[in-house]
């Protein structure tokens, strides 16, 4: 069974047509099952024994990024909704190109789509080197801020990691300079809100939810409003075909399709609609336990905690030396990383070796044990002369 990925796959907690389950009703699926005993919960804490420790303090290191959802709305108030996270950047975009705003500070860490609706407007891109949390340094930033004073920065809630202190206060201030910062919070996941500090904040949705499309860009109280999509939504042959990649037969070509459409386009009826259906509160919830029974797995099989950068509702990531070809050895055991962010060619800055596990909501306690396994088998043999 092939592990991570895309969401090819419908079993019932995916509310996919004819499957839809109220968000007040139970999952009775097969995951919910397996982690009655073994998920750690603020009611029934895990039994003590072996990991207990390092469980507790996973979930915390978790909490301490992820929002606490109640029943979140998919969209915030007054957020445009179109069909992907490049389409929503490239509102962004379009509207930091008509404040005449020419350059925008981007973390030395970063998927090649967020950058690419920037350079399309021809807004250059200036890199900001990025710390261990993989956000950026804030005395980095703030020496870059003081050399482009009319600059954007994007800021990205990258593997699910939040702001510390110090670069919050620097990116707060910005703001309050009038300085236009966009949030790309995609990692952060849905139901979080806008920063406080953010001029405009965007979020895919469909990099969480077993949906064919869907996205959101919202901009700040007393910022340029971001402009409508005039294209009508995905068409119905794409639609189709993402929909039946959901319930197990991919489809490359409308994933291509969905990618390929640049210019913003509304989001779909039938996104709309399993959003409706869709306990998304339940989802994170869950995607939270499996990061930290994974954290704990992980150090019991040696892991050390310090190579462990992440632990969010996002994935799990590690700190290996050649993580591409970690990554590379992890697919060959069919487990699939939710974030491959290969180095850019001729890229002049450190350049982070990071591999991403999957941690997802139709994974059982058998599954995160063969993540685990099969990242401690991968990272082992990537690095020459060590088995």
């Amino acid at each position: 069974m092939d592990i991570g990925g895309d969401f090819t796959w419908a079993p019932c907690e995916d509310f996919l047509p004819g499957r839809y389950i109220s968000p007040t009703d139970p999952l009775r699926c097969h995951a919910t099952e397996a982690f009655a005993s073994t998920a750690p919960s603020a009611a029934n804490p895990a039994s003590p024994g072996i990991g207990q420790a390092t469980r507790a303090t996973a979930l915390a290191f978790s909490a301490s990024r992820d929002v606490a959802l109640a029943q979140p709305t998919a969209f915030p108030a007054g957020a445009v909704a179109v069909a992907s996270g490049r389409q929503a950047l490239g509102l962004v975009a379009r509207v930091l190109r008509n404040r005449g705003i020419n350059r925008i500070l981007v973390p030395a860490y970063y998927c090649l789509t967020m950058i690419e609706p920037f350079q399309l407007e021809g807004i250059s891109i200036q890199h900001v080197p990025v710390g261990t949390d993989l956000l950026p340094d804030p005395a980095a930033l703030h020496a870059a801020t003081e050399h482009t004073p009319g600059a954007a920065i994007l800021f990205s809630t990258t593997c699910g990691n939040t702001p510390r202190p110090a670069l919050a206060a620097l990116l707060s201030v910005q703001a309050e300079r009038g300085r236009a910062i966009v949030a790309d919070i995609t990692h952060a996941g849905p139901g979080t809100p806008p920063p406080d500090f953010a001029t405009y904040t965007v979020l895919s949705l469909r990099k969480w939810l077993p949906i064919p499309d869907g996205a959101w860009a919202h901009a700040a109280r007393g910022a340029a409003a971001l402009p409508t999509p005039t294209l009508p939504s995905p068409d119905d042959r794409v639609t189709t075909l993402k929909l039946a990649g959901l319930r197990g037969t991919p489809s490359s070509e409308a994933e291509e399709a969905v990618d390929a459409a640049r210019e913003p386009t509304a989001i779909s009826a039938a996104a709309r609609h399993l959003l409706a259906a869709l306990d998304i509160a339940r989802i994170m919830r869950r995607r939270r336990q499996h990061a930290a029974i994974l954290v704990d797995y992980l150090q019991a099989a040696g892991v050390p905690a310090q190579a462990i950068i992440a632990a969010s509702a996002y994935t799990v990531a590690l700190r290996t030396p050649h993580a591409e070809q970690a990554a590379q050895r992890l697919a060959q055991e069919h487990v699939y990383t939710p974030m491959y962010w290969p180095r850019p060619s001729g890229f002049p800055h450190v350049w982070p070796d990071v591999m991403a596990l999957p941690i997802d909501q139709r994974l059982d306690a058998s599954a995160l044990r063969r993540v685990a396994s099969a990242a401690v088998r991968a990272t082992s043999a990537a690095v020459p002369g060590r088995q």
